[in-house]
């Protein structure tokens, strides 16, 4: 995947639309938007799940991945949609949204009832989402790591601080050994 993400090609033709300039080969579609009580008031709540993917929005506005909680459902118009590339998509707006302090419930819905969405031919909407997805994945586990270091770094300071770990001497000046090289510029390797 990062190969193909690496060898992206320009689009050159494009249309503009209520969704921006967009690749000429591209639609656009818009989203049902319901209010909890709305929706279940109406009874959409098994016939749009039944026939077209819901996605909830919490009160926060973010994507929930339990519907049952949602204040908000949106479903894509009947159009084919990779739900990937809609929840990717919806994710970045909503983001928008509250970066314009729009984080009330009435103001996300008004939004997300106007809102056009391009719409590429499905092979390039799960390319899209899967591109997305891996970047998403590879920033989290870049997070992670990050995460484990500053832990690292933590409990190695109250170790070192407090004498529980302490230094040797190198081996050089040990019995005029070379050191083995290590990936930690050597730090690691020293301590009792």
């Amino acid at each position: 995947m990062v190969d193909q993400i690496q060898n992206l090609n320009t689009n050159e033709k494009f249309k503009d639309t209520a969704a921006g300039k967009i690749p000429a080969d591209w639609g656009t579609f818009k989203l049902e938007v319901y209010g909890s009580q709305d929706y279940r008031a109406m009874g959409k709540r098994q016939k749009i799940s039944k026939d077209r993917p819901v996605i909830g929005i919490n009160n926060k506005a973010e994507i929930t991945d339990d519907n049952i909680d949602a204040y908000l459902y949106v479903c894509p118009e009947p159009v084919d949609v990779d739900m990937k590339y809609l929840k990717l998509y919806l994710e970045n707006c909503l983001r928008q949204i509250k970066q314009a302090n729009c984080d009330r419930v009435y103001s996300i819905k008004a939004n997300l009832k106007t809102l056009v969405i391009p719409h590429p031919p499905m092979e390039e909407q799960v390319k899209i989402a899967d591109a997305l997805y891996t970047i998403d994945r590879l920033i989290d586990l870049s997070h992670r790591k990050i995460e484990t270091l500053k832990e690292l770094k933590k409990v190695l300071g109250h170790e070192l601080f407090r004498g529980k770990k302490r230094f040797n001497k190198p081996e050089t000046e040990k019995e005029g050994a070379i050191p083995p090289p290590d990936k930690s510029g050597g730090l690691l390797t020293h301590f009792l």
